[in-house]
């Protein structure tokens, strides 16, 4: 069985200072858009989707006992926010995996309905993708799957670990690593302190091994 976790600290900006923002408050999509903006963050995401993403993820799952193509190649997405960059992977997946179940996880009302509109423009190009909006908070899938009877061969959360607590953070992680019977995305910002230290050291340095089960891409 496959289960390797890959990282990527994305942008040069210290955010480790920043305060913790409620992804459900009405400001959040324009500060992170802003963050986005500021960062270049988007770029950089699809360059390494471009160029990484096939030898990183999907030619690992295609190894798996998904490797005649012709399952159904489940994923989930936690944090999706408007589906920019999920989209982008799901289209690279969809070139070895014709049939895709992708259940969106993200608290965000505005943010889903970006997201559905975003699909809905891009039809043509995810025929034979299925969604299942969830709008619920990590937390909430968490305990609504606590029995983890159901497996991912892809689990992807794009810079939403930060809205974990930091003392939930093992117990979260563990929760998503043991959801997985393929590969796992996680996107973060960099940081010496704080959460996204914290991240890096506590959990991925320490809890997933072996080491080379462990992809990082820097920015």
């Amino acid at each position: 069985m496959l289960k390797a976790a890959s990282t990527m600290s994305l942008t040069s900006m210290d955010v480790s200072f920043l305060p913790r923002l409620d992804p459900l408050s009405k400001f959040y999509p324009e500060r992170l858009a802003a963050f986005n903006a500021k960062a270049n963050e988007y770029e950089k995401i699809f360059d390494w989707i471009s160029d990484r993403f096939d030898e990183e993820i999907t030619s690992q799952l295609v190894t798996t006992e998904l490797g005649d193509g012709n399952k159904t190649l489940r994923v989930l997405g936690i944090g999706s926010g408007d589906g920019i960059v999920e989209v982008k992977m799901l289209k690279q997946l969809k070139e070895k995996f014709p049939l895709i179940e992708c259940i969106v996880v993200e608290p965000g009302i505005e943010h889903i309905a970006r997201y559905k509109e975003l699909v809905d423009e891009q039809k043509d190009a995810l025929k034979g993708v299925t969604f299942d909006w969830r709008q619920e908070t990590i937390q909430e899938f968490c305990k609504a799957n606590a029995d983890a009877s159901k497996k991912f061969h892809f689990v992807s959360a794009i810079h939403s670990c930060y809205y974990i607590a930091r003392q939930d953070l093992d117990f979260y992680l563990k929760a998503i690593y043991g959801w997985t019977k393929g590969k796992i995305l996680i996107m973060i910002g960099p940081g010496k302190t704080g959460a996204f230290a914290d991240l890096k050291e506590n959990y991925l340095d320490r809890h997933i091994h072996p080491k080379d089960l462990l992809t990082r891409a820097a920015f």
